[in-house]
């Protein structure tokens, strides 16, 4: 028996960016807009974007952020490598990407999606609009740092994050049965600087 049938489908061959990045060397030289929500700022992520040192501005997505990314690219000095857009359930973070790619401003910068509502769907979603990265909350900081050193190569790989406010002291216990979880667990707490006992 042939079965014939027609679905959609959808390339997963990210947009090829064509950006000089030779002078960005360190994190601090990452000029990086945040697009928000109207709602709120987000100052968990905003403080995670901060440790690693990048220069960050923040916004809210309205019809002018557009006219700010054309203006902005025409300045050498402050222009924006990164832009970091915020998806919640109140804040539609995909309004912003379109607006962006159906501007043709993809192609100049690195966008990365950071999602509290990750629904099915959002990764493609991502890929057709030339989102280069999309990370769902919760995340760490070295999944961050991971990300940056993926988007800007020429950063020096021995640059580390901010570790001053983890408290190294703390006596941690892992109770845990399964074994594979175990291992996860031990393998993140040890990412972050922590010794542990495992019960």
């Amino acid at each position: 028996t042939k079965i014939v049938f027609t679905i959609t489908a959808y390339s997963n061959d990210k947009l090829i960016k064509n950006l000089n990045q030779e002078q960005i060397k360190s994190f601090n030289n990452v000029n990086t807009l945040v697009i928000t929500g109207s709602v709120n700022r987000d100052e968990e992520i905003l403080s995670s974007l901060h440790k690693l040192g990048l220069v960050i501005s923040v916004t809210t997505f309205q019809r002018s952020t557009i006219n700010q990314l054309k203006t902005n690219l025409n300045y050498a000095e402050g222009m924006y490598n990164l832009v970091v857009i915020l998806d919640a359930k109140d804040s539609d973070g995909f309004e912003a990407a379109r607006a962006i790619w159906e501007n043709n401003l993809s192609g100049n910068l690195i966008l990365l999606m950071i999602s509290s509502n990750d629904q099915k769907g959002n990764y493609m979603k991502c890929i057709t609009m030339g989102i280069d990265h999309y990370l769902v909350r919760p995340f760490d900081n070295i999944e961050l740092m991971n990300v940056i050193h993926d988007s800007f190569p020429y950063i020096d790989r021995s640059e580390t994050i901010d570790r001053s406010d983890i408290k190294t002291d703390i006596r941690i216990l892992v109770v845990e049965d399964n074994k594979m979880n175990q291992k996860v667990i031990g393998t993140m707490l040890k990412t972050l600087g922590y010794s542990f006992d495992l019960a």
